[in-house]
C-alpha cells in the first residue's frame, strides 16, 4: 500500500472508465482521500454505523492540510467508536435558523470554495435577518413569507434563499422530501440570455481591437474578451490563468482548479495565436499572470465593471453581460462549426455533462475546439 502523503496524493488519479479512486491511510482507519474523474480530491472517513457502511468527506485537498485531515478524522472516529455518528446531526445542538446558518457555513468551510462560501453568506444574511430567530422544526411557509416580503424587489435571491435553507436541513440530517418549505411557491426566473449575430460580432470585434490599438481606457481588457469568446470559458478561468498552465506547442490549457474541478481545454489556433501575442507583449514569461495587474505584476488584473459598461454601450450592446460571450461561443460552435449538442457540452465544458464527455476521444476533442475556434475567428473578417 503506497504511503499516505501529500505526494502521493499529489499522484492519485481517477483512471479511464471509473468515477471514483481513494487512496486509504493505513495508520488511521477509515480515514483516506477520493478523487473524482475530473481531478476533484477531498478527504472522506469511512465508517459503519448500525450495519451500514458509510463514506462521508472531511474536507476538500488543499483547503484541509492532511495533518489537520486526520487529526479530525481520528477526532470522528472517537465519537464513531462511542456509538454516536458525527454526520448525523453536525454542529451539535442547533435550535435555530441563525445556529443552523452558522454551523453550516463553518463546517462546509473546508469543502466549499471561497466564492461559494461568500455567496451563501450573503444569502444567509437575509434569511437571517427575516426568520434567524425561528426554530428549525418551525421553518413553513407561514415563516418564509417573512423572508418573501423582505425579498419582494429580488424574486431571484429569494428562490435561492429557500433552496439554501432546504440545502442546509438536509445536511444536517433533516429530511426534506415532505418538508413544508417545498410547498412553498417560488418566482418564475426569467432567463437572461443575449447571444451576438454574425455582424454584431464583427462589430464588437472591431471596437475591441481599436481599443488596443489607441491605448484607450479599457484596453487591457481586449485580449481578455477575445479570449473567453474564442473559448467559451468563465471570466476568471482567463483573467486568473497562469503562463505555467499553459502547453502552447501542443494547444492545451491545463487548470489545475475552476468551477467544475481541474480541467484540460483544447485551445484552437487563433487561440494559441492570440496567447503567442500576448506572450511575445508581455517579454516572454515563463510564469506568473497571463492578465496581470498594472502596478504589480505578482496580482491579476482586477475586473471593472464600470469600464465593462463602456466598452458594451459604445458597440450598441447595453444588455450584453459578459457571461453572454459565453452564450454567443456556444451558439457559434453549434451554428456555424455544426458541433453537435454533446460537442458543445464539452466545448463549454459543463459539469452535468462531464459523464458523457469522457467518451469523446481526445481528438474528437481537440477537433471540436479547433472548428468552434475558428468558426468565431472567421467573423471577424470583413467580407
Amino acid at each position: 500500500m503506497p504511503r499516505f502523503t501529500n505526494q502521493s496524493i499529489d499522484r492519485l488519479k481517477c483512471p479511464k472508465g471509473k468515477n471514483l479512486v481513494y487512496l486509504w491511510d493505513p495508520a488511521t482507519p477509515g480515514f483516506g482521500v477520493r478523487c473524482t474523474n475530473n481531478g476533484i480530491k477531498s478527504f472522506v472517513l469511512r465508517y459503519r454505523m448500525a450495519g451500514r457502511q458509510r463514506i462521508k468527506t472531511v474536507g476538500r485537498v488543499g483547503a484541509l492540510d492532511i495533518s489537520k485531515a486526520i487529526k479530525k478524522a481520528r477526532a470522528l472516529l472517537g465519537d464513531i467508536y462511542a456509538g454516536k455518528d458525527p454526520f448525523s446531526r453536525k454542529g451539535g445542538a442547533v435550535k435555530t435558523v441563525r445556529e443552523l446558518s452558522e454551523a453550516f457555513q463553518d463546517q462546509r468551510a473546508y469543502e466549499l470554495k471561497p466564492k461559494t462560501l461568500q455567496s451563501y453568506n450573503s444569502l444567509w444574511r437575509h434569511i437571517n435577518d427575516a426568520i434567524g430567530k425561528v426554530g428549525i422544526e418551525y421553518i413553513d411557509a407561514d415563516s418564509i413569507s417573512k423572508l418573501r416580503k423582505r425579498l419582494k424587489d429580488s424574486p431571484t435571491t429569494f428562490n435561492r434563499c429557500v433552496a439554501l435553507v432546504l440545502c442546509a436541513l438536509k445536511w444536517y440530517g433533516i429530511g426534506t422530501d415532505n418538508h413544508p418549505l417545498k410547498q412553498v411557491k417560488r418566482y418564475k426566473e426569467k432567463t437572461r440570455q443575449r447571444i451576438l449575430s454574425k455582424g454584431e460580432n464583427l462589430d464588437f470585434f472591431k471596437l475591441l481591437a481599436r481599443y488596443k490599438e489607441s491605448k484607450r481606457p479599457g484596453w487591457k481588457y481586449a485580449d481578455l474578451v477575445l479570449l473567453l469568446l474564442l473559448t467559451g470559458l468563465r471570466r476568471d478561468e482567463w483573467r486568473l490563468g497562469r503562463w505555467e498552465w499553459l502547453d502552447l506547442n501542443n494547444g492545451l490549457y491545463i487548470m489545475p482548479d475552476n468551477k467544475t474541478g481541474g480541467r484540460t481545454v483544447y485551445l484552437s489556433t487563433p487561440v494559441v495565436d492570440k496567447l503567442r501575442e500576448i506572450h511575445e507583449e508581455e517579454g516572454q514569461p515563463r510564469n506568473g499572470f497571463i492578465f496581470p495587474a498594472v502596478r504589480n505584476k505578482r496580482k491579476a488584473m482586477s475586473w471593472t465593471w464600470r469600464q465593462w459598461d463602456k466598452i458594451r454601450r459604445e458597440a450598441g450592446l447595453p444588455d450584453f453581460r459578459i457571461h453572454d460571450l459565453r452564450h454567443t461561443a456556444g451558439s457559434f460552435a453549434h451554428s456555424h462549426a455544426g458541433l453537435t449538442q454533446r460537442q458543445v457540452a464539452d466545448f463549454l465544458g459543463h459539469a452535468k455533462l462531464e459523464t458523457s464527455s469522457r467518451y469523446i476521444h481526445d481528438a474528437e476533442k481537440r477537433k471540436s475546439a479547433e472548428a468552434a475556434g475558428l468558426a468565431i475567428a472567421d467573423s471577424w473578417k470583413d467580407d
